[in-house]
């Protein structure tokens, strides 16, 4: 008993190593996963060593188990959303198409299929450019970067909007900033996060609000700005935007991927968002890019 008492005064003279997850086999032959901790004192010259094993086997399974289920059911809800979209897309397709063939379509009837087909098409195809995104995260890095006029590069998204039925009654406004603003970047990846933006704030509105777009400069960095008059989010919402499979949407209206592979990809390019928002009074988004331009 002195010499607990002695050691029990002398903490500061205890060493730990801790060994952790070693696959150890028991007395029945089995190999079993071990979290080892391992003390040793030195009391008046003399060494002493305890430690202790715990099996942790059955708390890795139950644990592997939990995530595996959490795994299913993200899998299961993303799924869910994916099949009612594309289902969407391809029923409005199906339907369209086939009233265009009946004799008595009219050029106007047939017209209007043609604009209904092009506008799902473009809402595929982002879907399965956010998915391929979530694939190969970091494969744009590898990418060799180009020359990009920003405000070519924002017109082409709103040009390719503006041809569609889906934001049809958004009404775009397009401020465009010094015709010299150049960002080094991928051409498929900006137009990719710039169209997440753009749809996240038309899917605000309704896809009736109006949508103020600007290119600017803010102490020598590029910045886009995507402000619309939707009714605006809460703080709490803010905090979940970027979560892969969070959306404030109803199954078959989104996949909540969206903003997730936008901020993928800013992460990815040194840009950065900010996010202005307040209920009942619109959102904001700036996109600011890394890229440094001589004051103009």
């Amino acid at each position: 008993m002195e010499k607990v008492a002695l050691l029990l005064k002398r903490k500061n003279k205890r060493q730990i190593a801790r060994i952790s997850r070693s696959d150890l086999m028991n007395k029945d032959g089995e190999i079993r996963t071990y979290d080892i901790s391992v003390c040793y004192y030195d009391i008046e010259g003399q060494t002493y060593y305890t430690g202790i094993a715990r099996d942790i086997t059955n708390k890795l399974l139950i644990s592997e188990k939990l995530i595996d289920a959490e795994r299913r059911a993200f899998l299961s809800v993303l799924a869910s959303s994916i099949g009612h979209e594309i289902n969407n897309s391809l029923t409005a397709i199906q339907g369209h198409i086939e009233i265009a063939k009946l004799p008595d379509a009219t050029e106007q009837i047939r017209q209007k299929t043609i604009q209904i087909t092009w506008s799902q098409l473009i809402k595929l195809k982002t879907l399965t450019n956010n998915l391929l995104q979530l694939g190969k995260p970091g494969e744009s890095l590898s990418k060799s970067l180009e020359s990009i006029n920003l405000n070519d590069s924002v017109e082409s998204v709103i040009d390719v909007f503006q041809k569609t039925s889906r934001l049809k009654d958004c009404r775009i406004y397009f401020k465009p900033g010094p015709a010299s603003v150049i960002v080094r970047s991928d051409q498929d990846q900006l137009s990719l996060l710039l169209s997440n933006i753009v749809l996240n704030s038309a899917d605000a509105t309704g896809n009736r609000g109006n949508i103020q777009i600007s290119v600017y400069i803010r102490n020598h960095h590029p910045v886009v700005s995507v402000l619309d008059d939707d009714v605006g989010m809460s703080k709490e919402v803010i905090q979940k935007i970027y979560q892969p499979y969070f959306t404030t949407k109803g199954i078959g209206k989104g996949t909540g991927l969206g903003m997730f592979v936008a901020k993928e990809i800013a992460d990815q390019r040194g840009i950065k968002i900010e996010i202005e928002s307040e209920p009942n009074l619109g959102t904001e988004f700036r996109l600011v890019f890394p890229d440094k331009v001589p004051a103009i």
